[in-house]
This record gives structure tokens, C-alpha cells and sequence, in this order.
């Protein structure tokens, strides 16, 4: 009788100890690119002038940086995070600033789904003009793209897509600010080729002629991505293991009384 007790105890306290069991892991990733990129387009006095960085690698580091007189565009990409930075001083001058951060990755699905943690932040800020120039703002936005799809079968398993700021930066509303994020759980197919990116970009305006227009602006996100086992799945096939291990040990113990 007291060796039943153990045996059903030890079945309890293995049910109650399989949340624990179930834990992420990292991801498997048969392809794994990171990017950086900064950009500044402008035409002083009607003069183009265009410029391009780019940083591409699989490690978790890449970065690229532009700076001119009046304008900066700063893109930090890593395995953990990236950071995304716009800014144009008003002057006579037009100019578009662009700095794009992300990375993009394959791997084969297990009997797992695929979890996103992410958290972003941002601010943006109206440039520093005068009272003649209050009805201009900060033209331009932010944007963190999310997409998880099934490559053997085409279907898109999730796009996010969150754009900032939600209003206007003027001079009236000289700066705004902002947060989010989620986790994200995402059942996936055994043996399906799994693809997911992960991309931000900021981009700023300013224009010549009768105005004077500049801003800057700050893009930050971190994230973690790791696979799970299904919790049900999981469950079920470590419960039955006690379940059979418990029976068979039962049957041994009647058949020698």
C-alpha cells in the first residue's frame, strides 16, 4: 500500500512539474541575415546628390552610419536589437533621410511553434523653427514589420505591421513618444520550411523653397526569438510515459503477491 502511495505521488509531482519542463530553445536557423542601411537623398540648389551604406552579414552585428552637413541617418543591427536614427537640421535644402534595420531567417519546423518576443520605442521630434514657420512639422515616419510565413505551403502565418508616430509632430506638438509589444506564439507544420523577418525603418522629409523643415527621429527594438514545444502535445506524451510506467510497475507488484 505504501509503495502505491509512492508511485502516485511521484505521478502527481511529475504532472505538476511538466509546465517547467516545457521551456523555448534556440532556433535551428538553416539561413540567418542581418542588414544595415543608411540613406540621404538630397538636391541643394537643385544639385542631386545621393548616398548609400549598406552593412550585410549572418553575424549580429552590422551597422551603417551617413552624415553630411544637415543631415544623419544611423542604422545598429544585433542579435538582440536594433537601433534606427533619423535627423535633418532646417535649412534651404530638400532632403529625404532614410536608415532601414532587420534581419531575415529560414529554418525546418519541429514539433514546436515559433515564439517572437519584441518591445519598441520611439521618439520624435519637430524641428527648432521660428514663429514664421509654425505650421511646419516633421514630415515623415517610423515603421516595425513582422512576417512569418510557410514557404512549403506559400501561406503568411502572421504579418505585423505597427507605423509611428500615431500623430503629427509640429511645432504645437513639438515631440512624441510611444511603446508596444507583444509575444508572439505561432503554431507551425513539422517538417515545413519556416521563414520570418523582422524590419524597421525610419524615414524623414524636409523641403526647400519657402520653408525650413527638419526633425529627428529614434527607432529602438529588441527582441528574442526562440521555438517551443507545443504545451498540450508535450504534456500529453510525458503524462502518459508516468501513466504507463506506474501501471506496468503495478501489475509487477501484484503478480509477485
Amino acid at each position: 500500500m505504501k509503495t502505491s502511495k509512492i508511485i502516485l505521488s511521484m505521478m502527481l509531482i511529475s504532472v505538476l512539474l511538466v509546465p517547467a519542463m516545457v521551456g523555448a530553445q534556440a532556433v535551428n536557423w538553416s539561413a540567418l541575415t542581418y542588414e544595415a542601411e543608411s540613406i540621404i537623398d538630397g538636391y541643394p540648389y537643385n544639385d542631386s546628390n545621393y548616398t548609400n551604406d549598406v552593412s550585410i552579414g549572418s553575424s549580429g552585428t552590422q551597422s551603417s552610419i551617413l552624415q553630411h552637413s544637415y543631415e544623419t541617418a544611423i542604422s545598429e543591427v544585433t542579435s538582440t536589437y536594433f537601433d534606427i536614427y533619423t535627423k535633418a537640421t532646417p535649412y534651404s535644402h530638400m532632403s529625404m533621410v532614410t536608415a532601414v534595420g532587420g534581419w531575415w531567417g529560414e529554418y525546418t519546423a519541429q514539433n514546436t511553434e515559433f515564439v517572437l518576443d519584441y518591445a519598441y520605442s520611439y521618439i520624435a521630434n519637430a524641428p527648432d523653427t521660428t514663429e514664421y514657420y509654425r505650421s511646419l512639422y516633421n514630415m515623415g515616419g517610423m515603421s516595425l514589420d513582422i512576417t512569418v510565413t510557410d514557404m512549403t505551403t506559400s501561406e503568411v502565418l502572421l504579418n505585423r505591421n505597427h507605423l509611428m508616430p500615431e500623430g503629427a509632430v509640429t511645432d504645437y506638438n513639438p515631440q512624441e513618444t510611444g511603446s508596444g509589444g507583444e509575444i508572439l506564439r505561432i503554431n507551425t507544420t513539422p517538417g515545413n520550411v519556416i521563414s520570418v523577418s523582422m524590419v524597421a525603418t525610419n524615414h524623414l522629409e524636409t523641403y526647400d523653397g519657402v520653408s525650413f523643415w527638419g526633425g529627428e527621429n529614434d527607432l529602438l527594438v529588441t527582441y528574442n526569438a526562440s521555438v517551443a514545444p507545443e504545451p498540450v502535445s508535450t504534456t500529453l506524451f510525458i503524462l502518459g510515459g508516468v501513466l504507463m510506467a506506474g501501471r506496468g510497475y503495478m501489475r509487477q507488484r501484484q503478480n509477485i503477491t
